[in-house]
């Protein structure tokens, strides 16, 4: 995630790595969670699940814990969630995580009653599960447009779990550079860019989640907790916050520049806007 790499590294934990100059690795932060098995990300958020080892009186129990990232030198533990089964691996989109666990005895060489689970993280501090598939012998998955791909023994799944497990999002106008027409954005240099999210009937920015925002393919947390300004003069508060543009994921050639996030009610809210980067070399 831009210049940040995390690792769930075992009997350690979680560990957050800045990667700027990838020949040279730094640690910045850590988090205590013994038997770290996996970690997604998501604005600034990070889904560690892990797993205790079998004892005599109780089989290995895996763990789903959120982590607020946003301070890389102090990751901090907001919740967690016992998943009775091991778990494997975790996928995170739009507030519900998707993970695959399996009990820690085998049967002829391979865990029985695999499953794929989908646990709702929108509120980090409360997990809870939506609900459960079987399967037979589910190793990892991936998540794309909204479907679920699980690579199960020899055969590939594309699963929908359904309306019921997307959240609607509302559209929101905003503004890249606020006061400058071009948007120009050179995403390879230093510094941050300034978004604001244009409040007005419909919308009162004073309700938005600042902790939420999320810009660019990177999901670049905002730096800072913005301010609020009537950027478009129509008598309405407007929220401006900056990004890093480092830490943006947006690349060369990319015309388009979107910020999504979520209202302190939960409501999920999406808007884009024109940009102009330099061509691709």
């Amino acid at each position: 995630m831009g210049d940040l790499a995390y690792l769930a590294d075992g009997s350690v934990g979680l560990r957050v790595i800045d990667v700027s100059r990838p020949s040279m690795p730094v640690q910045r932060g850590s988090l205590a969670l013994p038997g770290a098995s996996d970690v997604a990300v998501e604005r600034g958020l990070a889904y560690v699940t892990s797993n205790a080892p079998a004892s005599r009186f109780a089989p290995a129990m895996g763990s789903l814990h959120s982590v607020d990232v946003s301070k890389a030198t102090a990751p901090r533990a907001l919740g967690s969630l016992e998943l009775t089964w091991v778990a494997r691996e975790i996928q995170v989109a739009d507030g519900i995580a998707h993970l695959v666990t399996a009990p820690s005895f085998i049967l002829n060489g391979r865990p029985r009653f695999v499953s794929l689970r989908a646990i709702d993280v929108s509120d980090p501090a409360h997990p809870h599960e939506l609900g459960a598939l079987p399967l037979s012998a589910a190793t990892s998955l991936e998540l794309v447009n909204g479907f679920v791909y699980v690579a199960d023994g020899s055969t590939l799944r594309i699963l929908d779990f359904g309306p019921e497990y997307r959240r609607p999002v509302s559209p929101v106008a905003i503004d890249v550079k606020p006061g400058d027409a071009r948007n120009a954005i050179d995403p390879s240099g230093r510094g941050s860019v300034r978004v604001a999210i244009l409040g007005g009937e419909g919308l009162d920015v004073r309700t938005v989640d600042r902790r939420s925002l999320a810009f660019g393919p990177g999901d670049a947390p905002a730096a800072g907790s913005g301010a609020f300004k009537d950027v478009d003069r129509d008598g309405a508060a407007d929220l401006v916050a900056r990004f890093l543009k480092r830490h943006s994921g947006l690349g060369l050639g990319d015309s388009e520049a979107c910020l999504r996030g979520k209202l302190l009610d939960g409501t999920r809210f999406a808007g884009c806007d024109a940009v102009r980067t330099p061509p691709p070399r």
